[in-house]
């Protein structure tokens, strides 16, 4: 049965990777700012179209001019449900998409690490951590390297001890 958490344990400070943490919040931002320049194009892209192919005029809401009369014409809703949907998809389909490829720049180099961990867990001091270019945590790649060649090291002088 799980320990309840101890107040000594909890989380005081919510920024611990200054750098890493102001990446993924301004990646998200953008991909939010792309969402809604997506839906606002596609809305107004909409509401061109249908006032270009309407026939007759009575049934579009006009942007402009007396707001009383564009009410009377035609209720908002019934314009805008379709483009707003259609937005709606559009948004979390970009959503997806950029988690997708943002959690790959994360999970990859969390993957490795862990396969490298097992590796020295199991006695190979000869894992090396490796991370590509554009994916995160490049600090905990040398660190982790780092950590690998200190314990080559104090292997190695141990072993010259148990020799001497």
């Amino acid at each position: 049965m799980p320990q309840p958490a101890n107040r000594s344990n909890r989380r005081r400070q919510f920024i611990v990777a200054k750098g890493f943490q102001h990446r993924i919040i301004w990646h998200f931002i953008g991909v939010v700012i792309i969402s809604i320049l997506f839906s606002h194009a596609i809305s107004l892209g909409y509401l061109k179209l249908r006032e270009i192919t309407q026939s007759s005029g009575r049934d579009f809401i006009y942007l402009a001019g007396n707001a009383q009369e564009t009410l009377a014409f035609s209720s908002l809703l019934d314009v805008l449900w379709l483009p707003l949907l259609i937005s709606a998809l559009v948004g979390i389909l970009i959503i997806v998409i950029f988690g997708l490829l943002y959690s790959h720049r994360i999970a990859g180099p969390l993957f490795n690490l862990k396969r490298n961990m097992r590796q020295v867990g199991e006695g190979d001091l000869n894992a090396c951590m490796q991370i590509r270019k554009n994916d995160e945590l490049h600090d905990v790649e040398v660190a982790f390297n780092q950590m690998v060649k200190g314990l080559k090291n104090r292997f190695g002088e141990k072993k010259k001890q148990v020799r001497k």
